[in-house]
């Protein structure tokens, strides 16, 4: 049986059957395992140093939320990139600053 047609066979294309064969070769069956999706880095995710001038401005302001820390942010560091809203919550909600609130009922009529 050719190659094709054993991929035909499990229902997967050649390039994919190509792929497995040669990690299989490589590395044995622990290649043929499941790989991780997840980038190896990010090139937008942000510095220590920018995650601390947030968090710096956060404790000033305990009672603002995130888009107003992102403006404050944004008028002190504008020769940096601006970080959007729901990044400045994902910093707050790590670092243990950011309340979470009941959500409202909505009434129906």
């Amino acid at each position: 049986m050719n190659f094709t047609s054993l991929c035909a066979k499990y229902c997967i294309s050649p390039k994919t059957g190509y792929k497995w064969k040669e990690r299989f070769l490589e590395q044995g069956f622990k290649g043929l395992e499941e790989l991780s999706r997840i980038p190896e880095s990010n090139p937008e995710s942000l510095s220590e140093e920018e995650i601390l001038s947030i968090i710096k401005i956060k404790h000033q302001k305990k009672n603002w939320g995130a888009k107003k820390i992102r403006e404050i942010y944004a008028n002190k560091y504008s020769d940096k990139r601006l970080p959007s809203v729901s990044t400045f919550n994902r910093i707050f909600q790590k670092a243990g600053l950011a309340k979470k609130r009941r959500k409202k009922r909505t009434s129906v009529q």
